[in-house]
């Protein structure tokens, strides 16, 4: 089951997705301008530790991603993304 990320900054994710609400300073700083309207996140770490970077879906819809959902969908996710990239780093 994913961790609440409210208050938790996004530097500091593991290797588990994490979802819910963030606050204010962490929407402003992966989204921009678009944060005033975002109401639920996903952070998705690709690689141990962020190394390969980090996915973060948002939604206008609060309850999109909670953090009670299951992790399955957004691990499979992760797990395309990276193979999609290993396919870059090769050339």
């Amino acid at each position: 089951m994913m961790q609440s990320i409210k208050n938790y900054p996004a530097n500091s994710l593991d290797n588990q997705p994490l979802c819910g609400r963030l606050n204010q300073q962490t929407r402003l700083a992966l989204f921009g301008d678009l944060n005033t309207k975002l109401e639920s996140c996903a952070l998705i770490p690709l690689g141990k530790g962020c190394e390969k970077g980090l996915l973060a879906l948002a939604s206008t819809d609060v309850s999109r991603f909670s953090p009670d959902m299951g992790t399955l969908f957004v691990e499979l996710i992760a797990k395309f993304v990276m193979a999609r990239a290993a396919l870059y780093e090769r050339h």
